[in-house]
């Protein structure tokens, strides 16, 4: 009699034998994974346990393991919105914390996964956590998922878990006729864990890109149903090599009836495909995600995902090899790949040491990651601002320079961070700050001036700075006043080295800080003439000539409802031209410099 072959995943889907779902199972409903779930996790790699070639499993053994193999059910949302369970299937917890392995088509699609446990081999398994899928391979059907929050949805703390598991083998050492026993919860099993035995029948392999060949299936006679899948394939040694995926079945050709099955196992060892693998395919999803949300205008959303995306991306260990820049360009692909608004800027990043990096990616505000490499990073977004210049780590506080760009113009900024037990906060600037209303970096700089975080040197212009006493109409191209400020650490806060106080008229103490040069010293004599302060004005001219006053008064230039525009070009710096807007009138004032670094002194003005 001829025959057919066919294949089974062995999971229930209502009238389906695939992948693990009863219809019209009665379990509780799961409450929703909630939206800040952690960040997904890697599974840390247990410890290899030699594969035995016979024996058994004693009972106390049995027990514990039948307490490592959970059920699991996919609950997805319905045509109702209401969430229902759609499938089951088996998973073996291989870490105290909660990470869980299993079938990616167990897992598939969920919108909630629940975690049934179970207290004795004669006892139904209990629904008493949900978890997320962290990690999955679908080429070789399997995924690894985090319990998250307890069955009420409330979060639980991983390292507080210490739920039992079961050691990852070696499915290399496999042999022929290796005894092996099947821990797993089949639908036609009943409700409590089942277990099955039989020997490794075969092996399946397919070779690498480097023409290395590689187990993809055990074949094993032992008793594989719908449900199983997902479960566990251990030795007698209890520790697991295999995860029950499939059935392959012999199928009569003339009568349709199944005459003969072989069971199909994912070797363990592929685990490690998953764990290297994946790591990047799940922040691609991620930023998919996050593209999804901007696509809708919800940016505040989509930072959520793509700060995951960061932290899982950074904490990789290939990281520590690569330089800043080939960082940055991978980052700047992997978003664009997903569809994820970059931005004029792209991707910045600096490496502030090992493991402490500082990332502007796209539209989102300046975030720092910082962690142990293989574990994905915590995250603390910083500050809104377009490009980072430089940060310095000092004990356990950090100060970040960064910029802001503008059409025309780049702003740069300080802030100051302190860590904490719980992560870091941001301390300076606080808020009211009233000093800060000197802090001017319109095209200018922000530096560290000593070798902590005690002084910043802030250089900067006037651009920006307007006010109805300006004689001159300042805009990007046109003029600009320089500022040169130190900033003195105390305590908390950095306070200006100045020496007018606080209530001084704010222009007195803008002039405090201004740069000489001739320019701006031709604005502050305007500015002071047009105020009325004709002492103040004459403190700018040289050999305190009166008669200056009376020369510019009858030129009008007191008036101050005039505005004028000075020649900015490569002219000598003892010669200014200015004029009024409208180009009407042409002015000429000249200077002269007593010493360096003190302020220009005006020696003649007249018109042209």
């Amino acid at each position: 009699m001829s025959k057919v072959r066919g294949y089974l995943l062995l999971t229930f889907i209502f009238v389906l034998l695939v992948a693990g779902c009863t219809p019209g199972l009665a379990i509780p409903s799961p409450t929703p994974l909630p939206t800040a779930t952690m960040i997904p996790t890697h599974t840390p790699t247990p410890t290899v346990v030699p594969t035995p070639v016979s024996g058994g499993l004693p009972a106390e053994e049995i027990r514990r393991i039948s307490k490592a193999v959970v059920q699991i059910f996919n609950f997805q949302t319905g045509s109702y919105g209401v969430e229902e369970p759609y499938s089951m299937g088996s998973g073996t917890i291989i870490h105290p914390e909660g990470q869980i392995l299993t079938n990616f088509h167990v897992v598939e699609d969920a919108s909630s996964l629940a975690i049934a446990l179970s207290s004795a081999p004669d006892r139904p398994p209990v629904v008493a956590y949900v978890a997320e899928v962290v990690e999955y391979n679908i080429s070789f059907d399997l995924a690894l998922i985090q319990i998250t929050a307890d069955v009420d949805g409330e979060p639980v703390n991983k390292s507080e878990l210490n739920l039992p598991w079961i050691p990852l083998g070696d499915s290399d050492s496999l042999q022929l006729g290796d005894a092996l026993t099947i821990f797993g919860y089949p639908a036609v099993g009943g409700e409590t864990i089942s277990l099955t035995k039989g020997v490794v029948s075969g092996f399946e392999t397919e070779y690498t890109e480097s023409e290395e060949s590689m187990r993809v299936w055990i074949k094993t006679d032992a008793s594989l149903n719908p449900g199983n899948s997902g479960g566990a394939a251990l030795t007698d040694k209890g520790v697991l090599v295999g995860i029950p995926t499939l059935i392959r079945l012999d199928i009569g050709e003339e009568t349709g009836v199944p005459v003969g099955s072989m069971g199909r196992l994912r070797p363990v060892n592929l685990v490690d495909y998953v764990v290297e693998v994946q790591p990047l395919e799940i922040v691609r999803r991620l930023l998919a995600k996050a593209a999804a949300f901007q696509e809708e205008q919800d940016f505040e959303a989509a930072q959520q995902p793509a700060f995951q995306a960061l932290a899982l991306y950074l904490s990789l260990p290939k990281i520590e090899e690569m330089s800043e820049e080939e960082i940055a360009d991978e980052l700047l692909s992997l978003g664009q790949e997903a569809g994820v608004e970059m931005g004029v800027m792209g991707v910045d990043l600096l490496r502030v040491e090992l493991s402490l990096y500082l990332a502007k990616f796209g539209l989102y505000p300046i975030a720092l990651f910082w962690g142990q490499a293989g574990t994905p990073f915590d995250c603390y977004p910083v500050t809104e601002g377009d490009v980072i210049f430089d940060a310095r780590l000092v004990g356990d506080e950090m100060g970040i320079i960064f910029a802001y760009i503008g059409a025309s113009t780049v702003t740069p900024d300080f802030i100051l961070l302190r860590g904490e037990e719980d992560g870091w906060r941001k301390v300076w600037p606080s808020d009211p700050e009233p000093w800060r209303d000197l802090w001017k970096t319109a095209d200018g700089d922000v530096s560290f001036a000593a070798g902590d975080l005690s002084l910043l040197r802030m250089e900067g212009s006037s651009w920006g700075v307007f006010s109805e006493e300006d004689p001159f109409f300042e805009c990007h191209a046109c003029a600009h006043r320089f500022f040169d400020l130190l900033w003195e650490r105390q305590g908390d806060k950095y306070l200006p080295q100045v020496t007018l106080p606080l209530d001084a008229p704010y222009y007195d103490r803008l002039w405090e800080i201004t740069q000489p040069s001739p320019y701006a010293s031709l604005f502050e004599f305007l500015r002071r003439l047009r105020v009325g302060d004709e002492a103040g004005a004459l403190e700018l001219v040289a050999e305190v000539e009166p008669s200056l006053l009376d020369q510019a008064g009858a030129l009008g230039l007191d008036d101050p409802a005039v505005t004028y525009m000075v020649e900015w070009g490569p002219a000598a710096e003892e010669t200014l031209l200015f004029s009024t807007e409208d180009l009407a009138r042409e002015f000429m004032a000249t200077f002269i410099q007593p010493s360096e670094g003190e302020d220009w002194l005006l020696t003649d003005i007249g018109e042209r």
